[in-house]
């Protein structure tokens, strides 16, 4: 699963297939922002501009940042696997939440720990 997202950069030499079938308001573009994030459900933003995923089917939660600022991922963390369909990602006071079907689950300081 690729994480999409609308900019107005040219678009990317290595696009999912599946932005063709996408239909767009003139003057949008969209290009890929993460490769190899399986099952994307879920997304929040933490407040250094980390994009934390949650999945569904995979039993992920992912961390894509983007350290260079130029709207294509440079780095995806796997934070945790073997979750019960964890399809729920929240982000608060520098703490990530992560809604399971069974549990919700806290990772404290999680952008200070991504590694």
């Amino acid at each position: 699963m690729s994480l999409l997202s609308g900019s107005c950069n040219p678009a990317s030499k290595h696009q999912d297939p599946r932005m063709d079938q996408l239909s767009l308001p003139p003057g949008f573009k969209i290009e890929v922002f993460a490769a190899g994030v399986e099952n994307a459900r879920s997304m929040c933003q933490g407040a250094n501009g980390t994009i934390f995923v949650g999945t569904r089917n995979a039993g992920k939660v992912y961390a894509v940042v983007d350290k260079d600022n130029d709207f294509r991922a440079d780095t995806v963390y796997t934070l945790a696997k073997g979750l019960n369909m964890p399809n729920g990602v929240a982000f608060r006071d520098g703490d990530l939440y992560i809604g399971e079907v069974s549990r919700v689950t806290k990772m404290k300081c999680i952008e200070a720990h991504l590694t």
